[in-house]
């Protein structure tokens, strides 16, 4: 989906070293880093993805081990849990034509998370589920109820939340590749699922931290709110 949107690799951003995720009173798994592949940072949600390095590095993983058929399905899915994300802010902006800046800059880092997340369905040689170009047709049912329980243009008539309505998205999304490393365990996927998870995550927390900023507290709807509590303490970052 959304082949028309071209990938784009920012260069300009903030090398920051790796950090815990704060508390560790959370039950969900940890995910261990996926170097050399990002940089990030923290304050605007820029996530710099070498898009080069990403596929040498899954075709390294790949020779140490083959893909797994009973974990193709878990990737073929976060694919499309992934396409929601550059969708929504897609969809959002062209609301909102005078820009909403925070999110222009998450877009062009999404665009690039999205050929990354390409480039390893073309290596695991995984059918694209979803082929259709339409903004917010999506085969699967939950996440076709994400975007119009928060995305459809109807549910928003603000900046502020439209804001929300992306946040929400990243949310998911952190909360599902989550659940998807707990049904991998090849190193082509663990890596995978670290580097979504990572970068979905730097691009909630700076939604996050903006809408404080203005004023708005963001009540958690997918994490519980212990999740939320200890996962936005501190960013999961990965180490260059």
């Amino acid at each position: 989906m959304l082949q028309h949107l071209r990938a784009a690799v920012l260069a300009t951003t903030s090398v920051l070293a790796f950090t815990a995720w704060g508390c560790s009173n959370t039950t969900e798994p940890t995910p261990d880093p996926a170097p050399n592949v990002l940089q990030v940072d923290t304050t605007s949600g820029h996530t710099g993805i070498d898009t080069a390095a990403i596929r040498v590095r899954l075709t390294a993983l790949l020779r140490q081990a083959p893909r797994r058929e009973d974990e193709i399905p878990f990737l073929a899915r976060l694919h499309e849990v992934e396409e929601i994300g550059s969708e929504a802010i897609h969809h959002v902006l062209e609301k909102y034509t005078d820009g909403i800046s925070i999110l222009s800059d998450i877009h062009q880092a999404e665009m690039s998370q999205l050929e990354a997340m390409n480039i390893l369905i073309d290596l695991l040689d995984i059918d694209d589920t979803n082929p259709d170009d339409s903004l917010g047709d999506f085969v699967d049912d939950e996440i076709s109820a994400v975007w119009d329980d928060h995305v459809d243009h109807a549910k928003h008539t603000s900046k502020t939340e439209a804001i929300i309505a992306v946040a929400r998205v990243f949310e998911f999304q952190l909360k599902e590749a989550l659940q998807t490393r707990e049904h991998v365990t090849t190193p082509v996927s663990r890596f995978a699922v670290d580097m979504i998870y990572a970068m979905n995550k730097n691009h909630f927390l700076a939604l996050v931290k903006h809408l404080r900023s203005q004023g708005t507290n963001y009540i958690p709807f997918f994490l519980t709110k212990d999740e939320f509590d200890d996962e936005s303490q501190d960013l999961y970052v990965i180490l260059i």
